[in-house]
């Protein structure tokens, strides 16, 4: 099965299809229930033990199954470093008409034309002729360009995780600290506390649906 039609859906959920064919179902449950879901998931990422899988949930899924959702979560990742969207994201930009975020999200992962979203989209510029449809979808199944690898990919995913966890209330020393010192995403220069402020007021602009 072509996995990436999970990008129809929401990240959110997106990611809880996978941990449930990881045999995680309980640690979703965990972060539910629990009075601070970021500490539990920050505990649970640094825990150390070791998870025996025996095919997920109901043992139905297969090794070649969590290869290819593994991947479409690495391909995600990539996304969002590339183009501050995760690949649910930039397919719902596209099912709302946005023909630029679907070549995006093609050039992330060439498998994301089986969504029913890009595939309607295809059938609609092949019966209607439209050249320069195939012509920039054929440039998309290239893969990223250089260009796309530029711009403090890493940063940009560092911002992207701590919006996710809830640090929203980051202080201009904090951030350098962190980013500067700590992840060294970002370069130490005289005006680093000023661009970063910047670049996490943009982070939080960042759609993941």
């Amino acid at each position: 099965m072509p996995w990436s039609v999970l990008y129809e859906s929401t990240f959110a959920w997106h990611v809880a299809f996978v941990l449930v064919a990881l045999g995680q179902k309980e640690l979703i449950l965990s972060l539910k229930d629990a009075e601070d879901p970021q500490e539990e998931m920050l505990k649970q990422i640094y825990s150390t033990e070791e998870i025996e899988w025996t095919g997920g949930e109901g043992g139905k899924f297969t090794p070649a199954d969590v290869i290819g959702l593994t991947t479409t979560l690495q391909k995600t990742v990539l996304s969002i470093m590339l183009f501050q969207r995760s690949l649910s994201g930039l397919v719902a930009e596209a099912r709302d008409g946005d023909d630029d975020a679907l070549f995006n999200a093609v050039r992330v992962d060439r498998s994301a034309v089986v969504c029913p979203t890009i595939a309607k989209r295809i059938w609609v510029a092949e019966v209607s002729g439209e050249k320069g449809f195939f012509l920039r979808l054929r440039n998309a199944l290239k893969g990223p360009q250089h260009k796309h690898w530029e711009a403090y990919k890493d940063l940009r995913f560092s911002l992207y995780i701590l919006r996710e966890l809830g640090f929203d209330k980051l202080s201009d020393a904090q951030l350098h600290h962190l980013l500067v010192k700590v992840l060294k995403v970002y370069p130490d220069s005289y005006s680093a506390k000023k661009n970063l402020r910047k670049q996490y007021y943009q982070s939080g602009k960042i759609k993941t649906f």
